[in-house]
């Protein structure tokens, strides 16, 4: 029988539903980068069945074109998403996403940073 403890290495943790809940939860940022007012936003970002949806159709709201033609799919496409959606939103991520805003409304972001700010690596030891 295989041994199923859990290493003590192994951290693992998914959003909620889609990682896009924990981009939403930082809605200050997410609101100016898309010039959409935040009274737009979802208040409980863990809580949507569809958060890409939601940043989709926030994305339709913008006031950007840029914005727009990259994470929405072109007319007639099959694409769910646009052609610079994972561009665009790895900018966000890299230039405005704050996490720790993010992480206040997103209780799934928070134990996700308080599991990896609290990991101890165990090293094997040589003999």
């Amino acid at each position: 029988m295989a041994d199923c403890t859990r290493h003590s290495n192994l951290i693992f943790r998914v959003a909620v539903r889609e990682v896009e809940a924990w981009l939403l939860a930082d809605k200050v940022n997410l609101a100016g980068f898309f010039h959409v007012p935040e009274r737009f936003f979802p208040g409980a970002p863990d809580e949507i069945a569809d958060p890409k949806a939601a940043l989709l159709n926030l994305a339709r709201r913008s006031r950007l074109s840029d914005i727009k033609g990259s994470l929405l799919p072109k007319r007639g496409s099959t694409a769910h998403v646009g052609p610079g959606y994972n561009e665009c939103l790895g900018g966000f991520v890299r230039n405005r996403w704050d996490v720790r805003a993010a992480a206040g409304g997103s209780p799934s972001l928070a134990r996700a940073m308080h599991r990896l700010e609290s990991f101890r690596p165990v090293w094997p030891t040589i003999l």
